[in-house]
């Protein structure tokens, strides 16, 4: 339909929402007086266990006003039609994709939020939560990449000399309880290998725009708990 995809951000998100509880935190120290100073937040903070949840109530109560239907089955994602327009917006935390077959209706729709919050328009999309973006209109093909993210993790776990294998897994690999640690050195050998944090980053990887390293990070995953030496190596 050579729709119009918009990225939005909205700046500070999370200190828009007004608190429902009753809150108080330490004055910071420029401004005590040397007794136990306290004040009562009026508004939601960055920190606060409750601060996504306030301002996922506030923008929705907006979006709402603005004539957006959410979606039952993806909360998330919101639907504005009217007669012969519509506006799809994707929500993640401050980051909004906008996608319409108006651009002079996506241009009314950024105005009105800009009078509700602080919004950047990064205009047609880019690069979102990590993934490029790259479109062409004229075959009508629209690319995911996520090559930036992941030198960033080539980077981040020292891999950027490793040599490409043409499968997830090592030929014939068995990934089994008997590859993880028993011994109290095993253990500590394992104590500080980040196998958790590169498990969860390609999953992110997975998810995105890599489905065909799902079944390995899948597998790995299921050694979270205790891993091994063997299994950090084939994770890497």
């Amino acid at each position: 339909m050579n729709l119009e995809a918009h990225h939005l951000n909205i700046k500070t998100a999370f200190l828009n929402g007004t608190l429902d509880e009753e809150i108080y935190m330490k004055a910071p120290d420029i401004f005590n007086t040397g007794k136990d100073n306290v004040w009562q937040l009026q508004k939601s903070l960055y920190g606060l266990k409750q601060a996504s949840h306030v301002w996922n109530k506030l923008l929705d109560s907006m979006l709402r006003k603005l004539g957006f239907d959410r979606f039952s089955k993806d909360t998330c994602v919101y639907l504005y039609r009217s007669t012969d327009t519509f506006i799809i917006l994707a929500v993640h935390v401050d980051d909004m994709l906008m996608v319409s077959n108006s651009n002079s209706k996506l241009a009314k729709m950024k105005l009105a939020l800009g009078q509700h919050f602080k919004v950047k328009d990064l205009g047609e999309v880019n690069f979102l939560l990590g993934i490029r973006v790259v479109r062409n209109r004229e075959s009508g093909s629209i690319e995911l990449l996520q090559q930036a993210y992941i030198d960033q993790l080539l980077k981040h776990f020292n891999l950027r000399e490793a040599k490409p294998v043409t499968t997830p897994l090592s030929s014939g690999v068995c990934l089994t309880q008997a590859n993880c640690p028993t011994t109290d050195e095993e253990k500590l050998d394992m104590a500080n290998v980040p196998y958790t944090s590169l498990i969860g980053a390609l999953m992110y990887a997975a998810i995105g725009t890599r489905p065909d390293i799902s079944f390995a990070v899948g597998a790995l995953s299921r050694f979270l708990s205790n891993p091994g030496r063997h299994h950090w190596n084939e994770a890497k």
